[in-house]
């Protein structure tokens, strides 16, 4: 029984810290986000090259996920890293790219969003909604 509890704690802390490292290159990569897209039509070449770096280590995290698992945060990773190239698709100095730049960016709330809650699942947390009850439980 505590072979299995140690074994158990040790996916988990191994399943934290890949989700950890994904999180924190996905902040990475909305602060270049942000930088070039404040500097306006012309972002210069360093700002691009520091978001495509971003999102590269970003895809880097992803794909350490697939190891730890399970299959649900994995899905969420991808969907979250396939916005990050997105960013990159969609600079503001294109034509259009602002108006698909905000889009890109709610996109990005909800894949970071939907990665969180998976994480936080397969981390076996417990997410209340504001009333106090369990959130996907329809009997609370």
């Amino acid at each position: 029984m505590q072979i299995r509890k140690e074994e158990e704690r040790w996916q988990r802390d191994q399943r934290l810290a890949a989700y950890q490292a994904l999180l924190e290159a996905d902040h990475r990569v909305a602060e270049a986000a942000e930088v070039a897209i404040r500097h306006g039509d012309c972002p210069t070449t360093e700002m691009l090259a520091a978001l495509r770096t971003a999102s590269d280590e970003a895809r880097r995290a992803a794909w350490l996920i697939e190891i730890p698992g399970p299959q649900e945060v994995v899905d969420a990773a991808k969907r979250l890293t396939d916005v990050h190239h997105t960013m990159w698709a969609y600079q503001p100095v294109r034509p259009q790219g602002l108006r698909q730049w905000t889009d890109v960016v709610q996109r990005h709330g909800e894949a970071q969003g939907d990665f969180r809650r998976a994480a936080r699942g397969a981390l076996g947390y417990v997410d209340l909604d504001p009333s106090g009850g369990v959130l996907g439980d329809e009997a609370a």
